[in-house]
Protein backbone atom coordinates (compact mmCIF):
# COMPACT_ATOMS: atom_id res chain seq x y z
CA UNK A 1 0.00 0.00 0.00
CA UNK A 2 1.26 3.48 -0.78
CA UNK A 3 0.36 7.27 -1.14
CA UNK A 4 1.52 9.97 -3.01
CA UNK A 5 0.36 13.75 -2.27
CA UNK A 6 2.13 15.37 -4.90
CA UNK A 7 5.34 15.61 -3.06
CA UNK A 8 5.44 12.76 -0.56
CA UNK A 9 5.54 9.31 -0.87
CA UNK A 10 4.84 7.02 1.23
CA UNK A 11 5.30 2.83 1.00
CA UNK A 12 4.44 -0.27 2.94
CA UNK A 13 3.78 -3.88 2.80
CA UNK A 14 1.75 -5.04 5.10
CA UNK A 15 2.74 -8.63 5.70
CA UNK A 16 5.11 -6.87 7.80
CA UNK A 17 2.86 -4.39 9.63
CA UNK A 18 0.94 -7.50 10.47
CA UNK A 19 4.11 -9.68 10.99
CA UNK A 20 2.06 -12.01 8.35
CA UNK A 21 4.00 -13.65 5.93
CA UNK A 22 2.65 -13.08 2.38
CA UNK A 23 -0.54 -11.39 3.80
CA UNK A 24 -3.82 -11.03 1.77
CA UNK A 25 -6.15 -8.31 2.83
CA UNK A 26 -9.28 -10.66 4.51
CA UNK A 27 -11.72 -7.77 3.10
CA UNK A 28 -11.00 -4.50 0.59
CA UNK A 29 -12.04 -1.96 2.91
CA UNK A 30 -9.03 -2.94 5.52
CA UNK A 31 -7.15 0.04 3.88
CA UNK A 32 -8.55 2.50 5.31
CA UNK A 33 -7.46 1.79 8.76
CA UNK A 34 -4.26 1.44 7.48
CA UNK A 35 -4.90 5.02 5.63
CA UNK A 36 -5.51 6.38 9.09
CA UNK A 37 -3.12 4.45 11.36
CA UNK A 38 0.18 4.29 9.56
CA UNK A 39 -0.03 6.75 6.83
CA UNK A 40 -2.29 9.83 9.08
CA UNK A 41 -4.67 10.24 6.25
CA UNK A 42 -8.59 10.16 6.42
CA UNK A 43 -10.74 9.03 3.15
CA UNK A 44 -11.60 13.04 2.86
CA UNK A 45 -7.88 13.66 1.83
CA UNK A 46 -8.02 10.96 -1.26
CA UNK A 47 -8.62 12.45 -3.96
CA UNK A 48 -8.60 9.26 -6.49
CA UNK A 49 -7.68 5.42 -5.63
CA UNK A 50 -5.75 3.16 -7.55
CA UNK A 51 -6.06 -0.77 -7.12
CA UNK A 52 -5.04 -3.81 -8.74
CA UNK A 53 -7.25 -6.27 -8.39
CA UNK A 54 -6.05 -9.44 -10.38
CA UNK A 55 -9.65 -10.71 -12.36
CA UNK A 56 -8.83 -14.32 -12.12
CA UNK A 57 -9.80 -14.40 -8.14
CA UNK A 58 -11.63 -11.09 -8.21
CA UNK A 59 -14.32 -12.17 -10.53
CA UNK A 60 -16.59 -9.00 -9.04
CA UNK A 61 -14.50 -6.82 -11.20
CA UNK A 62 -13.93 -8.19 -14.40
CA UNK A 63 -11.29 -5.90 -16.93
CA UNK A 64 -11.63 -5.67 -20.56
CA UNK A 65 -8.80 -7.53 -22.08
CA UNK A 66 -7.79 -4.46 -24.22
CA UNK A 67 -7.64 -2.13 -21.24
CA UNK A 68 -4.94 -1.69 -18.76
CA UNK A 69 -6.77 1.48 -16.44
CA UNK A 70 -10.62 1.64 -16.38
CA UNK A 71 -12.52 3.60 -13.50
CA UNK A 72 -14.58 1.17 -11.34
CA UNK A 73 -16.96 2.49 -8.64
CA UNK A 74 -15.28 -0.51 -6.64
CA UNK A 75 -15.80 0.80 -2.69
CA UNK A 76 -18.82 2.78 -3.05
CA UNK A 77 -17.19 5.73 -2.32
CA UNK A 78 -17.35 9.09 -3.84
CA UNK A 79 -13.84 8.96 -5.06
CA UNK A 80 -12.56 7.99 -8.49
CA UNK A 81 -10.88 4.52 -7.86
CA UNK A 82 -9.40 3.23 -11.30
CA UNK A 83 -8.84 -1.05 -11.35
CA UNK A 84 -4.79 -1.65 -13.18
CA UNK A 85 -3.79 -4.08 -14.98
CA UNK A 86 -1.57 -6.60 -13.04
CA UNK A 87 1.20 -6.57 -15.62
CA UNK A 88 0.87 -3.06 -16.08
CA UNK A 89 0.89 -2.24 -12.10
CA UNK A 90 4.10 -4.37 -12.59
CA UNK A 91 5.65 -2.42 -15.26
CA UNK A 92 4.73 0.90 -13.77
CA UNK A 93 6.32 -0.01 -10.58
CA UNK A 94 9.85 0.78 -11.48
CA UNK A 95 8.70 4.27 -11.79
CA UNK A 96 10.74 4.26 -14.88
CA UNK A 97 10.72 6.72 -17.71
CA UNK A 98 11.23 4.26 -20.16
CA UNK A 99 7.83 2.98 -22.29
CA UNK A 100 9.18 -0.29 -22.93
CA UNK A 101 8.37 -3.33 -20.39
CA UNK A 102 8.23 -7.00 -19.87
CA UNK A 103 6.67 -9.11 -17.19
CA UNK A 104 6.73 -12.33 -16.36
CA UNK A 105 4.80 -13.79 -13.67
CA UNK A 106 2.96 -16.85 -11.91
CA UNK A 107 -0.38 -14.99 -13.60
CA UNK A 108 -1.93 -11.93 -14.07
CA UNK A 109 -5.25 -10.88 -15.08
CA UNK A 110 -6.86 -13.01 -17.99
CA UNK A 111 -4.03 -15.81 -17.13
CA UNK A 112 -1.49 -13.89 -18.62
CA UNK A 113 2.06 -14.48 -17.50
CA UNK A 114 4.15 -12.77 -19.87
CA UNK A 115 3.14 -9.71 -21.53
CA UNK A 116 5.35 -6.97 -23.29
CA UNK A 117 4.38 -3.31 -23.25
CA UNK A 118 5.04 -0.18 -24.82
CA UNK A 119 3.89 2.75 -23.00
CA UNK A 120 0.06 1.82 -22.50
CA UNK A 121 -0.40 -0.78 -24.72
CA UNK A 122 0.29 -5.03 -24.01
CA UNK A 123 1.85 -5.64 -27.54
CA UNK A 124 2.39 -9.40 -26.83
CA UNK A 125 1.01 -12.13 -24.64
CA UNK A 126 1.20 -15.40 -23.07
CA UNK A 127 -1.43 -17.14 -21.59
CA UNK A 128 -1.85 -20.07 -19.48
CA UNK A 129 -2.79 -22.92 -20.37
CA UNK A 130 -3.58 -21.53 -24.19
CA UNK A 131 -0.05 -20.83 -24.37
CA UNK A 132 1.67 -23.36 -21.71
CA UNK A 133 2.03 -23.17 -17.74
CA UNK A 134 3.81 -20.45 -16.82
CA UNK A 135 7.48 -20.52 -15.60
CA UNK A 136 6.26 -19.73 -12.13
CA UNK A 137 3.24 -22.07 -12.05
CA UNK A 138 6.36 -24.85 -13.46
CA UNK A 139 8.23 -24.49 -10.13
CA UNK A 140 6.10 -23.92 -7.77
CA UNK A 141 4.27 -27.24 -8.96
CA UNK A 142 7.96 -28.86 -9.10
CA UNK A 143 8.59 -27.93 -5.55
CA UNK A 144 5.39 -29.65 -4.81
CA UNK A 145 6.56 -32.86 -6.48
CA UNK A 146 9.59 -32.59 -5.15
CA UNK A 147 8.45 -32.64 -1.55
CA UNK A 148 10.21 -28.99 -0.97
CA UNK A 149 6.43 -27.65 -0.15
CA UNK A 150 2.61 -27.80 -0.82
CA UNK A 151 1.07 -27.04 -4.46
CA UNK A 152 0.59 -23.15 -5.02
CA UNK A 153 2.84 -21.97 -2.59
CA UNK A 154 4.57 -18.81 -2.88
CA UNK A 155 8.06 -19.76 -1.69
CA UNK A 156 8.24 -22.97 -4.06
CA UNK A 157 9.85 -21.47 -6.71
CA UNK A 158 12.42 -19.53 -4.82
CA UNK A 159 13.79 -22.87 -3.11
CA UNK A 160 13.96 -25.31 -6.16
CA UNK A 161 16.03 -22.65 -7.88
CA UNK A 162 18.46 -23.77 -5.26
CA UNK A 163 18.91 -27.07 -6.76
CA UNK A 164 20.15 -25.16 -10.23
CA UNK A 165 23.69 -24.75 -8.66
CA UNK A 166 23.94 -28.58 -7.46
CA UNK A 167 23.27 -29.98 -11.20
CA UNK A 168 24.67 -30.78 -14.73
CA UNK A 169 23.17 -30.04 -17.99
CA UNK A 170 21.98 -32.81 -19.19
CA UNK A 171 21.73 -33.68 -22.65
CA UNK A 172 19.00 -35.94 -22.99
CA UNK A 173 16.48 -33.37 -21.05
CA UNK A 174 17.41 -30.67 -23.19
CA UNK A 175 17.26 -32.80 -26.26
CA UNK A 176 13.34 -33.41 -24.52
CA UNK A 177 12.74 -29.74 -23.81
CA UNK A 178 14.01 -28.31 -27.03
CA UNK A 179 11.05 -30.08 -28.76
CA UNK A 180 8.92 -27.32 -27.27
CA UNK A 181 8.80 -23.41 -26.98
CA UNK A 182 7.17 -21.08 -24.50
CA UNK A 183 3.48 -21.88 -26.59
CA UNK A 184 4.25 -25.85 -24.76
CA UNK A 185 5.64 -25.26 -21.87
CA UNK A 186 2.52 -27.43 -20.45
CA UNK A 187 4.61 -30.87 -21.83
CA UNK A 188 8.33 -29.32 -20.84
CA UNK A 189 7.59 -28.95 -17.35
CA UNK A 190 5.51 -32.15 -16.16
CA UNK A 191 8.39 -33.05 -14.09
CA UNK A 192 6.46 -35.52 -11.98
CA UNK A 193 6.21 -37.45 -15.10
CA UNK A 194 10.02 -37.32 -15.62
CA UNK A 195 10.49 -41.26 -14.34
CA UNK A 196 8.37 -41.72 -17.56
CA UNK A 197 11.15 -39.57 -19.49
CA UNK A 198 13.88 -41.45 -18.05
CA UNK A 199 12.74 -45.13 -17.76
CA UNK A 200 13.89 -45.01 -14.04
CA UNK A 201 13.16 -43.99 -10.44
CA UNK A 202 14.68 -41.03 -9.73
CA UNK A 203 17.28 -40.21 -7.47
CA UNK A 204 18.48 -36.43 -6.20
CA UNK A 205 21.22 -36.57 -9.13
CA UNK A 206 17.75 -36.26 -11.75
CA UNK A 207 16.19 -33.53 -9.95
CA UNK A 208 18.89 -31.79 -9.55
CA UNK A 209 19.83 -32.17 -13.35
CA UNK A 210 16.37 -31.09 -14.53
CA UNK A 211 16.45 -28.26 -12.62
CA UNK A 212 19.65 -27.13 -13.95
CA UNK A 213 18.84 -27.71 -17.53
CA UNK A 214 15.26 -26.35 -16.97
CA UNK A 215 16.73 -22.79 -15.86
CA UNK A 216 19.45 -23.34 -19.26
CA UNK A 217 16.26 -24.54 -21.96
CA UNK A 218 14.49 -21.50 -20.04
CA UNK A 219 16.62 -18.45 -19.88
CA UNK A 220 17.69 -19.08 -24.12
CA UNK A 221 13.77 -19.26 -24.79
CA UNK A 222 13.27 -16.04 -22.37
CA UNK A 223 16.51 -14.04 -24.65
CA UNK A 224 14.54 -15.65 -28.28
CA UNK A 225 11.33 -14.31 -26.98
CA UNK A 226 12.66 -10.82 -26.15
CA UNK A 227 15.09 -10.34 -28.77
CA UNK A 228 11.48 -10.27 -30.94
CA UNK A 229 10.91 -7.14 -29.12
CA UNK A 230 14.16 -5.71 -27.93
CA UNK A 231 17.73 -5.00 -29.14
CA UNK A 232 20.69 -6.10 -26.96
CA UNK A 233 21.35 -2.43 -26.39
CA UNK A 234 17.38 -1.27 -25.66
CA UNK A 235 16.12 -0.17 -22.31
CA UNK A 236 13.45 -1.54 -20.76
CA UNK A 237 12.20 -2.82 -17.61
CA UNK A 238 11.65 -6.16 -16.59
CA UNK A 239 9.08 -7.47 -13.33
CA UNK A 240 6.73 -10.00 -12.15
CA UNK A 241 7.69 -12.49 -10.02
CA UNK A 242 10.06 -14.28 -12.06
CA UNK A 243 12.35 -11.33 -11.69
CA UNK A 244 12.97 -13.05 -8.29
CA UNK A 245 15.08 -15.64 -9.91
CA UNK A 246 18.38 -14.85 -10.07
CA UNK A 247 19.49 -17.37 -12.37
CA UNK A 248 17.46 -16.32 -14.95
CA UNK A 249 17.94 -12.47 -14.22
CA UNK A 250 21.89 -12.76 -14.89
CA UNK A 251 21.21 -14.42 -18.26
CA UNK A 252 19.04 -11.61 -19.68
CA UNK A 253 21.46 -9.44 -18.56
CA UNK A 254 23.97 -10.56 -20.27
CA UNK A 255 22.75 -10.65 -23.16
CA UNK A 256 20.51 -6.99 -22.84
CA UNK A 257 23.00 -4.78 -20.85
CA UNK A 258 20.36 -2.15 -20.26
CA UNK A 259 17.28 -4.13 -19.03
CA UNK A 260 16.22 -2.56 -15.46
CA UNK A 261 14.98 -5.08 -12.49
CA UNK A 262 14.06 -3.18 -9.51
CA UNK A 263 13.27 -4.79 -6.14
CA UNK A 264 10.07 -4.89 -5.87
CA UNK A 265 9.04 -5.41 -9.34
CA UNK A 266 7.29 -8.56 -7.74
CA UNK A 267 3.68 -8.34 -6.05
CA UNK A 268 4.57 -6.12 -3.22
CA UNK A 269 5.19 -3.57 -5.92
CA UNK A 270 1.96 -3.73 -7.44
CA UNK A 271 0.37 -0.71 -5.40
CA UNK A 272 3.47 1.55 -6.49
CA UNK A 273 2.70 1.26 -10.02
CA UNK A 274 -1.26 1.57 -9.24
CA UNK A 275 -0.41 5.01 -7.69
CA UNK A 276 1.93 5.73 -10.80
CA UNK A 277 -1.26 4.84 -13.01
CA UNK A 278 -3.50 7.30 -11.33
CA UNK A 279 -0.60 10.04 -11.19
CA UNK A 280 -0.55 9.74 -15.28
CA UNK A 281 -3.85 10.03 -14.82
CA UNK A 282 -3.67 13.25 -13.33
CA UNK A 283 -0.92 14.46 -14.13
CA UNK A 284 0.70 15.18 -10.52
CA UNK A 285 4.40 15.71 -10.91
CA UNK A 286 6.76 12.60 -10.92
CA UNK A 287 7.05 10.16 -7.95
CA UNK A 288 10.50 11.48 -6.27
CA UNK A 289 11.59 9.09 -3.75
CA UNK A 290 14.45 9.57 -1.67
CA UNK A 291 17.03 6.65 -0.07
CA UNK A 292 15.73 3.95 -2.27
CA UNK A 293 14.66 0.90 -1.51
CA UNK A 294 14.49 2.16 1.90
CA UNK A 295 11.03 2.93 2.09
CA UNK A 296 8.47 1.53 4.37
CA UNK A 297 6.88 3.03 6.34
CA UNK A 298 7.69 1.23 9.67
CA UNK A 299 9.34 1.61 12.89
CA UNK A 300 12.81 3.40 12.28
CA UNK A 301 15.37 3.86 15.20
CA UNK A 302 17.63 6.80 15.37
CA UNK A 303 21.02 6.21 13.40
CA UNK A 304 24.13 4.39 15.19
CA UNK A 305 27.08 5.86 16.15
CA UNK A 306 30.71 5.35 14.11
CA UNK A 307 31.63 3.60 17.80
CA UNK A 308 28.25 1.61 17.60
CA UNK A 309 29.67 0.46 14.28
CA UNK A 310 32.88 -0.02 15.24
CA UNK A 311 31.81 -2.60 18.31
CA UNK A 312 29.62 -4.45 15.46
CA UNK A 313 31.92 -4.93 13.20
CA UNK A 314 34.40 -6.33 16.31
CA UNK A 315 31.31 -8.42 16.95
CA UNK A 316 31.02 -9.73 13.36
CA UNK A 317 34.90 -10.46 13.24
CA UNK A 318 34.78 -12.68 16.46
CA UNK A 319 32.45 -14.79 14.32
CA UNK A 320 28.97 -13.61 16.14
CA UNK A 321 25.68 -13.63 14.70
CA UNK A 322 24.06 -10.42 14.74
CA UNK A 323 20.89 -8.74 14.10
CA UNK A 324 21.01 -5.30 12.42
CA UNK A 325 18.35 -3.39 12.36
CA UNK A 326 18.91 0.59 11.14
CA UNK A 327 16.96 2.93 9.22
CA UNK A 328 13.71 2.30 7.14
CA UNK A 329 13.03 -1.25 5.88
CA UNK A 330 13.72 -2.03 2.57
CA UNK A 331 11.08 -2.64 -0.40
CA UNK A 332 11.12 -6.23 -1.72
CA UNK A 333 11.96 -9.65 -0.68
CA UNK A 334 15.73 -9.16 -0.03
CA UNK A 335 17.72 -7.89 2.93
CA UNK A 336 19.86 -4.79 1.78
CA UNK A 337 21.37 -3.79 4.78
CA UNK A 338 18.63 -2.55 6.89
CA UNK A 339 17.16 -5.51 8.51
CA UNK A 340 19.79 -8.11 7.98
CA UNK A 341 21.31 -11.18 9.73
CA UNK A 342 24.99 -10.52 9.48
CA UNK A 343 27.86 -12.88 9.76
CA UNK A 344 31.51 -13.27 9.30
CA UNK A 345 31.81 -15.47 6.08
CA UNK A 346 34.99 -16.23 6.99
CA UNK A 347 33.97 -18.55 10.19
CA UNK A 348 34.39 -21.73 8.86
CA UNK A 349 30.74 -23.07 9.15
CA UNK A 350 28.68 -19.55 9.04
CA UNK A 351 26.21 -20.78 7.23
CA UNK A 352 25.40 -24.19 9.34
CA UNK A 353 25.85 -22.14 12.23
CA UNK A 354 22.77 -19.37 10.73
CA UNK A 355 20.75 -22.29 9.63
CA UNK A 356 20.75 -23.70 13.57
CA UNK A 357 20.46 -20.35 15.28
CA UNK A 358 18.35 -18.80 14.05
CA UNK A 359 16.88 -19.68 10.22
CA UNK A 360 16.45 -23.07 10.16
CA UNK A 361 16.57 -23.11 6.38
CA UNK A 362 16.83 -26.14 4.19
CA UNK A 363 20.38 -27.68 4.25
CA UNK A 364 20.53 -26.83 0.13
CA UNK A 365 19.82 -23.21 -0.05
CA UNK A 366 22.42 -20.92 -0.04
CA UNK A 367 23.31 -17.33 1.62
CA UNK A 368 24.03 -14.14 0.03
CA UNK A 369 26.62 -11.46 0.79
CA UNK A 370 26.92 -7.43 1.11
CA UNK A 371 30.62 -6.48 -0.30
CA UNK A 372 31.67 -2.81 -0.69
CA UNK A 373 30.84 -1.69 -4.70
CA UNK A 374 34.55 -0.16 -4.83
CA UNK A 375 36.18 -3.84 -3.96
CA UNK A 376 33.69 -6.28 -5.53
CA UNK A 377 35.44 -7.48 -8.59
CA UNK A 378 38.00 -8.37 -6.11
CA UNK A 379 36.10 -11.49 -4.57
CA UNK A 380 33.37 -11.72 -7.59
CA UNK A 381 33.12 -11.79 -11.28
CA UNK A 382 30.43 -9.36 -12.52
CA UNK A 383 30.75 -7.42 -15.34
CA UNK A 384 27.92 -4.89 -13.42
CA UNK A 385 27.02 -3.56 -10.05
CA UNK A 386 23.98 -5.11 -8.11
CA UNK A 387 22.65 -3.23 -5.76
CA UNK A 388 19.64 -4.79 -4.89
CA UNK A 389 21.29 -8.57 -4.82
CA UNK A 390 18.92 -9.28 -7.71
CA UNK A 391 22.07 -11.30 -9.80
CA UNK A 392 24.65 -14.04 -8.89
CA UNK A 393 28.32 -13.52 -9.62
CA UNK A 394 31.10 -16.16 -9.43
CA UNK A 395 33.11 -16.04 -6.39
CA UNK A 396 36.79 -16.07 -6.96
CA UNK A 397 38.07 -17.13 -3.30
CA UNK A 398 35.88 -19.60 -2.82
CA UNK A 399 38.28 -21.31 -0.40
CA UNK A 400 37.86 -17.92 2.31
CA UNK A 401 34.05 -17.32 1.51
CA UNK A 402 33.21 -21.07 1.03
CA UNK A 403 29.76 -19.83 3.29
CA UNK A 404 28.58 -17.88 0.67
CA UNK A 405 29.72 -19.41 -2.13
CA UNK A 406 27.16 -22.13 -3.41
CA UNK A 407 27.68 -25.31 -4.81
CA UNK A 408 28.23 -24.22 -8.36
CA UNK A 409 30.67 -21.31 -7.16
CA UNK A 410 28.53 -18.73 -7.43
CA UNK A 411 27.23 -16.42 -4.76
CA UNK A 412 24.36 -14.01 -5.05
CA UNK A 413 25.49 -10.50 -4.01
CA UNK A 414 24.92 -6.94 -3.50
CA UNK A 415 27.55 -4.40 -4.17
CA UNK A 416 26.75 -1.40 -1.52
CA UNK A 417 27.63 2.01 -2.61
CA UNK A 418 28.87 5.36 -0.06
CA UNK A 419 25.75 6.12 -0.79
CA UNK A 420 23.84 4.01 1.65
CA UNK A 421 26.01 5.56 4.39
CA UNK A 422 25.87 3.32 7.59
CA UNK A 423 25.94 -0.29 5.88
CA UNK A 424 28.53 0.56 3.83
CA UNK A 425 30.29 2.00 7.30
CA UNK A 426 29.59 -1.40 8.69
CA UNK A 427 31.32 -3.09 5.37
CA UNK A 428 34.06 -1.01 5.79
CA UNK A 429 34.64 -1.27 9.52
CA UNK A 430 34.71 -4.78 8.86
CA UNK A 431 37.32 -4.26 6.23
CA UNK A 432 39.54 -2.68 8.28
CA UNK A 433 39.44 -5.14 11.12
CA UNK A 434 39.46 -8.67 8.78
CA UNK A 435 41.03 -7.37 5.75
CA UNK A 436 37.51 -8.65 3.76
CA UNK A 437 34.81 -6.13 3.17
CA UNK A 438 32.18 -8.67 2.87
CA UNK A 439 29.32 -10.22 4.91
CA UNK A 440 27.13 -13.15 4.71
CA UNK A 441 23.34 -11.27 4.84
CA UNK A 442 20.28 -12.49 5.20
CA UNK A 443 16.80 -11.00 5.82
CA UNK A 444 15.91 -10.94 9.38
CA UNK A 445 13.16 -13.04 10.30
CA UNK A 446 12.16 -16.18 11.52
CA UNK A 447 10.95 -19.04 9.39
CA UNK A 448 7.61 -18.74 8.01
CA UNK A 449 7.56 -14.93 9.09
CA UNK A 450 7.81 -12.22 7.02
CA UNK A 451 10.85 -9.24 7.34
CA UNK A 452 10.48 -7.63 10.82
CA UNK A 453 9.20 -4.03 11.25
CA UNK A 454 8.71 -2.87 14.24
CA UNK A 455 11.27 -3.02 17.72
CA UNK A 456 8.77 -5.29 19.34
CA UNK A 457 8.60 -8.11 16.90
CA UNK A 458 12.58 -7.37 16.11
CA UNK A 459 13.14 -8.14 20.10
CA UNK A 460 11.13 -10.89 19.86
CA UNK A 461 12.68 -12.34 17.20
CA UNK A 462 15.72 -11.88 19.32
CA UNK A 463 14.74 -13.48 22.19
CA UNK A 464 13.30 -16.57 20.36
CA UNK A 465 16.39 -16.81 18.41
CA UNK A 466 20.25 -17.78 19.66
CA UNK A 467 21.27 -14.70 17.69
CA UNK A 468 24.16 -13.44 20.02
CA UNK A 469 23.67 -9.73 19.28
CA UNK A 470 20.81 -7.45 18.17
CA UNK A 471 22.07 -3.34 17.18
CA UNK A 472 18.70 -1.68 17.14
CA UNK A 473 19.18 1.94 15.99
CA UNK A 474 22.19 2.60 18.03
CA UNK A 475 21.38 0.26 21.27
CA UNK A 476 23.24 -3.01 21.28
CA UNK A 477 21.48 -6.12 22.94
CA UNK A 478 23.58 -8.96 23.90
CA UNK A 479 23.28 -12.92 25.08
Amino acid sequence: MCTFDGKNFKYLQLERYFNVKHYSNPNLFEWKKILKDVFHYDTSDIKAIGISLNNNYNGNYHQNKSDVVEQKNIFNLDIPTFNVDHHYAHALSSLNKTKNHFVSDCQGNHRRWISVLHDKEIIDTKHDPIDGKSFGLALDEMGFFMGVGPAYHFDNAGKIMAFNGYGELNQTYLNFMNKYGLEHSHITLEYNNLENVLNKFLTPKDTWDFVKTFHYRYSNLFKDYLSNFFKNDDSFTYSGGVMQNIVINTKLREKFSNIEINPVGYDGGLSIGALEAVRQIYDYPPIEISNYPFIQEDESPEDPTQDTINKTAELLAQGKVIMWYQGKGEAGPRALGNRSILVNPNVRYAKEMVNQKVKKREWYRPYGASVKLDKYKDYFKLDWESPYMLYQAHCLDPFNLQSITHADGTCRIQTVSSDNKIFYSLLDSFDKITGFPILLNTSMNLPGYPITGSFEVTKKMFDNSQCDALILGNNIFTK
